[in-house]
């Protein structure tokens, strides 16, 4: 049943909140690793019956050294929802952690790239000795050119591609939504030669391992991260590049788009909130101090479209 490698004595019902909250329709991938720091912490502890006494939870709830404040507070509401699940299941001498939970989700400022940025970068896998690097280039300007979450794009499937109209249906966005990404001209092109000369069938991702499975983010975290350190890119800056700031910089480009064409930043926003997959508009709203120009005053004009990112 543990197939998660748990070892303490809180493993099967580790497990069992694992699968729990997967029944419910969430994903739960990320959030196995908090609940391996709990299995490592509580083995550790030796304890022969499930129990979780305030001393321990605190010492486990205390934020580590160079610990990412948003990580952290990630860490303390799954040990919450953990102990309060243990309790559920009626088990006694189980100490919820209750006290508030902080996180700044605008602490953390994206690296936001420059157009030379892009450019060494796409030259940088170019002339990598990366197998299949037409795979990698295709991956990461859909990232750039459409602002999809990493996983949306390794998770595409020949099916979710709409030759006729131009479009991707994402199908395990984040919080199970289920959108439309819509092409510009010269990315459907790219990623129609792409697929042209690949032979997959409709239940096929259009990213594939050898053996038909989806490409890992660890693993697109590794070519990544050796392409932006060889040729250095965002080395003077503060906050390093990450492949999430793909996303960042696809929001703040359109953003900055709009502004240039005479398009109301207000009445932008919930497009592109939507286009992009935002739970709640004021996600979108934190890209507005990013922009070349929020401080300026905008026009009233009607926005009818994503404004097209250049390659």
């Amino acid at each position: 049943m543990n197939n998660y490698g748990f070892k303490s004595v809180l493993k099967d019902e580790l497990y069992n909140f694992i699968q729990f909250k997967k029944s419910l329709g969430y994903k739960y991938d990320s959030p196995i690793t908090i609940c391996k720091k709990i299995d490592n912490f509580w083995s550790e502890l030796n304890c022969s019956n499930i129990e979780m006494n305030k001393e321990d939870v605190m010492k486990f709830a205390k934020r580590l050294e160079n610990e990412n404040i948003n990580y952290h507070s990630q860490r303390l509401y799954l040990l919450k929802n953990f102990s309060l699940f243990l309790v559920q299941q009626g088990y006694q001498n189980i100490y919820v952690y209750e006290y508030p939970i902080k996180q700044n989700k605008y602490q953390y400022i994206p690296y936001i790239y420059t157009d030379d940025d892009v450019i060494t970068f796409f030259k940088g896998i170019k002339n990598s000795r990366l197998y299949e690097k037409e795979k990698y280039i295709m991956i990461f300007q859909l990232l750039y050119c459409t602002g999809m979450r990493l996983s949306e794009v390794t998770h595409i499937k020949l099916k979710d591609v709409n030759f006729k109209q131009k479009t991707i249906m994402i199908t395990n966005g984040k919080n199970n939504n289920i959108r439309l990404i819509a092409l510009s001209p010269t990315i459907f092109n790219i990623l129609g030669e792409y697929l042209s000369k690949r032979f997959i069938g409709e239940e096929d991702y259009i990213f594939q391992t050898k053996n038909k499975s989806f490409i890992s983010n660890s693993h697109l975290e590794l070519v990544f991260r050796k392409i932006v350190n060889n040729y250095k890119i965002g080395e003077n800056s503060i906050n390093k590049p990450r492949i999430h700031d793909f996303r960042h910089t696809f929001a703040v480009k359109t953003l900055d788009k709009m502004y240039e064409k005479g398009y109301d930043y207000f009445t932008s926003l919930p497009l592109l909130s939507k286009y992009m997959g935002h739970s709640d508009i004021t996600h979108t709203e934190y890209y507005l101090r990013l922009t070349k120009y929020y401080h300026h005053k905008v026009t009233d004009n009607e926005v009818n479209l994503i404004p097209e990112v250049e390659l």
